[in-house]
């Protein structure tokens, strides 16, 4: 079992960043690249919770075909190894997900991940990989 901590984003309300941490999002345990549906991002409250079971499908289906594409983009060869390790997140992934409020507990006792967790940055990036495929 592995415990990851999932807390808010420290200092930053959820407009100034493209991503709503309320609503479902996907980071790679790799690379650390962060993926939200944009129609997750762009519909306010009132438009979700009018049809939020219609939305959370098509969110979750899109964020599902993003995971299948992204997995492709590394090697089998990377992915053999990040099984292997038993690490949750690489020392890169944890760079890059720490920010966004992820945080691996287990992977917290590897000096490699800890450090990294320790030097990203407070903020997140705005690098948030997202998607329009027509749900609304």
């Amino acid at each position: 079992m592995r415990v990851v901590l999932d807390h808010s984003i420290v200092g930053q309300s959820f407009t100034s960043l493209s991503i709503r941490k309320d609503r479902e999002f996907a980071g790679c345990a790799i690379c650390g690249r962060v993926f939200q549906a944009r129609l997750a991002i762009e519909l306010s409250d009132g438009e979700w919770n009018a049809d939020a079971l219609l939305f959370e499908h098509a969110v979750a289906i899109e964020t599902k075909e993003w995971r299948e594409r992204h997995n492709k983009s590394h090697t089998q060869r990377e992915h053999e190894a990040f099984r292997a390790s038993g690490r949750t997140f690489s020392p890169e992934a944890a760079y890059k997900l720490a920010p966004f409020g992820l945080v691996s507990l287990d992977d917290a006792q590897e000096d490699e991940v800890a450090a990294a967790m320790l030097e990203a940055p407070r903020a997140p990036s705005d690098d948030v990989e997202t998607t329009l495929k027509g749900w609304v």
